[in-house]
């Protein structure tokens, strides 16, 4: 014998919804749309705030006199003759009480291109520093998975005062 399975009536059926999630890619897409959105907002915010640094000049009694335009420095000596041998002393001198190769090293190859105008000098330090929103974000997206704590941390850290002298 067979059995006769019952099965209800249709009218007791949940009626089907054809909702269709959307596909993991498309959701991927409008994240990234959305997170180069912030990024993007993030680094003209910051470009407006310090954009008028390029058309600042030199600090003479801070470190600029002493790191770029002071010729009798030993530092300023290795700035405004780029060489292998200069190179080679950037990496093994401490000046003003700093150890900083690299950055005298970008002072030499932008002096080597723009003398004494400070525009490129100030133009280089702005890119840097957008890079460096940009590096912000991504890292505190990473850390906390949540793109608008990214993008607040990277608009405060963008136009923070404190990087006026940094």
């Amino acid at each position: 014998m067979s059995k006769k399975v019952n099965k209800p009536p249709d009218s007791h059926r949940k009626p089907k919804i054809n909702k269709q999630k959307p596909a993991i890619a498309e959701i991927s897409k409008k994240n990234k749309k959305r997170n180069q959105l912030y990024i993007l907002i993030s680094v003209i915010v910051t470009a407006i705030v310090y954009g008028a640094s390029l058309q600042n000049g030199w600090i003479k009694n801070w470190d600029d006199g002493g790191y770029v335009l002071d010729y009798t420095s030993a530092i300023g000596n290795l700035v405004h003759k780029l060489s292998w041998h200069n190179i080679k002393e950037m990496f093994s001198v401490f000046y003003k009480g700093n150890y900083h190769p690299l950055t005298t090293l970008l002072y030499a190859v932008e002096y080597s291109i723009a003398g004494d105008s400070p525009f490129l000098y100030h133009f280089i330090n702005l890119i840097f520093h957008l890079i460096n929103v940009v590096l912000v974000f991504t890292f505190i997206k990473l850390v906390t998975k949540k793109p608008e704590i990214a993008f607040i941390t990277a608009i405060l850290f963008g136009v923070h005062p404190m990087h006026v002298e940094s």
